[in-house]
């Protein structure tokens, strides 16, 4: 009788001993054409940027409303607070090879003409897209605000899986970069300050 009760416990502590495997995504600018930096033209210091704490984490998050949802088993390869700068700066080189790009922080010695300081307030997916909410201002080497502006953008998530939700992710980046670059072309413009 005892056998009988103990297999089933044995049982049950071994599906409980099994997970499934854990998956990694990055946002990814492989598909870009190697650019070599600009080395004259305008430097623009893009960030700091800011994420809400809740995608300050490796987990990938999706939004029903108000309720998040985070996967316990399909994961960032690094945090998004690292990997979104980094992508955003890789995508504004490719797109505007005349001018020069550095992520925040930047040394004393490489101090920018302009800068681009970047907040999102939504990076995540929802209802079969991905929602990015970002707002930035645009300061010149004076630090006089050129402009501010919020934007939200949207990339469709084309496919089933986290692999079509990392992809979403990276188009809704290239939306941002693609935004913030109109407004950097708008800078050579603006009156030189001396």
């Amino acid at each position: 009788m005892r056998m009988l009760t103990l297999i089933p416990c044995l049982l049950l502590l071994a599906a409980c001993g099994s997970s499934s495997p854990t998956h990694y995504y990055a946002l990814a600018t492989d598909n870009l054409p190697a650019q070599e930096q600009a080395r004259t033209g305008i430097m623009i210091g893009i960030g700091p940027i800011t994420l809400p704490d809740y995608l300050a984490r490796t987990t990938i998050v999706q939004r029903n409303n108000n309720e998040l949802t985070l996967s316990e088993f399909n994961l960032w390869a690094e945090p998004l607070t690292d990997a979104t700068p980094r992508v955003l700066t890789s995508y504004l080189r490719s797109a505007m090879p005349n001018h020069r790009f550095i992520a925040s922080p930047w040394g004393r010695y490489n101090i920018p003409d302009a800068r681009m300081p970047v907040r999102i307030s939504r990076f995540e997916a929802v209802d079969g897209q991905v929602e990015l909410i970002a707002e930035w201002q645009l300061f010149d080497n004076n630090n006089t605000e050129i402009l501010f502006r919020t934007e939200q953008f949207s990339a469709p998530i084309n496919g089933t899986g986290f692999d079509a939700i990392a992809e979403a992710h990276n188009d809704a980046l290239k939306q941002l970069a693609q935004a913030l670059g109109r407004d950097i072309a708008a800078l050579n413009d603006q009156p030189q300050h001396p």
